[in-house]
């Protein structure tokens, strides 16, 4: 399985400290299996605080990604994981899907 994050969208608000301080940032992490993909998306939420700060024309998308990972967790990184696997699965093996019939009377 090959997962891939993308930043999709961030955020920004400014104050008398910094211009365009991220504090959204949202994302779309996919799943391949082969010929399946699934994908979940979701948002981080980040305060203003003191301390490292890049200006936003500066920052790359991997180090945006590297903000999600750290936000989720390794417990938010494996449930998106297990959501994408699951989705897969029901690819691959798709329920049976009711239809009618006529009456046999």
């Amino acid at each position: 399985m090959n997962y891939t994050y993308t930043i999709t969208r961030m955020d920004v608000i400014d104050n008398s400290e910094y211009q365009n301080y991220v504090v959204m940032a949202y994302y779309n992490y996919e799943g391949t299996d082969g010929t399946y993909t699934a994908s979940v998306q979701g948002a981080c939420k980040y305060q203003v605080t003191q301390g490292e700060f890049t200006p936003y024309d500066q920052l790359t998308e991997s180090q945006v990604i590297r903000w999600v990972e750290t936000s989720l967790g390794a417990t938010g990184i494996q449930a998106n994981q297990n959501y994408i696997l699951n989705d897969i699965e029901n690819q691959k093996n798709p329920a049976p899907v009711p239809h009618e019939e006529p009456l046999p009377f």
